[in-house]
């Protein structure tokens, strides 16, 4: 386990807002930061709608962002700290996201601790967003998207960086490969930290995105409502790959990602239904498959389990 674990632009932003330094000062050495050029690179490759003409317009975004969502330093400061407790000294995040992957996987890049941009993976490396007001009002939750994360930064590996392009979408085959493949991303990333959010339950009730997928994934009426819907989508798609995409068939794909975040949801169920009923060799085993597997991985899980 070598992931490094890197708070130098959460630490900035922090003294700029603790007017330690000035904002010109902060520019300049988060220009230069690495956790800045992840970030970068990954806007760019994404069409994130962030402001990508220059890295310097980009940072200032992000400061803004940031300013934006920073009601009390104290809860920004109590990340942080969370943060480098209970996942850089600890390492307990990697050692989750181990579980959910390969017996022979290392980690080799770098966590960073951010603002302003949101959590992603990107390459070997993941970022981290503390100024997430959900964050910051439920620390506990820093490590479980950390865990979500690290899983990512494993499972993209695994795939040998392999990432369905958006840009390459013509058909409906196409569009059924990314619902395949951002289904089995995103439901073991979520599926990795479920338990550990589950130990860490707090007697104030989280209204967090990760919260709600755990909500949902514990009622079992709802759960049932987002599997038709999710493969009422899929099913379009997959069973008509020839067919060219057109504008209308947009808001489809947008309900998998967006406010019903089915490939989360319903992949975290997905990735459930095969550890507990296949075992954790065979979930993890799906990861170097084509994404398509792990669709009928736990169709086969879910006969079983009803018969």
């Amino acid at each position: 386990m070598v992931v490094k674990y890197d708070f130098t632009f959460a630490n900035l932003v922090n003294d700029y807002l603790q007017n330690r330094i000035s904002k010109k000062e902060l520019l300049s050495m988060l220009d230069g930061a690495e956790a800045s050029e992840v970030m970068y690179k990954h806007a760019m490759a994404f069409n994130t709608g962030y402001p990508i003409d220059s890295k310097t317009e980009f940072i200032d975004y992000l400061l803004q962002l940031t300013s934006e969502r920073i009601q009390g330093l104290s809860h920004y400061e109590n990340a942080i700290n969370y943060a480098k407790e209970h996942v850089a000294d600890s390492k307990v995040a990697e050692k989750i996201a181990l579980e959910y992957l390969p017996e022979d996987f290392v980690f080799s890049g770098t966590l960073y601790f951010v603002c302003g941009y949101g959590s992603v993976a990107y390459g070997q490396d993941c970022c981290i967003d503390l100024a997430d007001v959900d964050l910051m009002n439920n620390p506990n939750e820093i490590k479980c998207l950390a865990i979500h994360e690290l899983h990512h930064v494993g499972f993209i590996a695994v795939k040998d960086g392999y990432m369905p392009a958006p840009q390459s979408i013509k058909t409906y085959g196409d569009v059924a490969n990314i619902i395949e493949y951002m289904t089995h991303l995103e439901g073991m990333g979520t599926y990795a930290p479920l338990a550990t959010f589950e130990r860490n339950l707090i007697d104030k009730p989280s209204e967090s995105i990760i919260a709600n997928d755990y909500r949902i994934l514990r009622d079992d009426n709802l759960l049932i409502q987002y599997e038709e819907e999710y493969f009422g989508i899929y099913s379009r798609f997959r069973n008509n790959p020839d067919n060219l995409l057109a504008e209308a068939d947009l808001h489809k794909i947008s309900a998998m990602s967006g406010n019903r975040r089915l490939w989360y949801i319903v992949g975290a169920h997905m990735a459930k239904t095969i550890d507990e009923v296949l075992g954790r060799h065979k979930l993890i085993n799906t990861i170097a498959e084509q994404s398509s597997g792990f669709v009928a991985a736990y169709l086969d899980a879910k006969k079983l389990s009803t018969n």
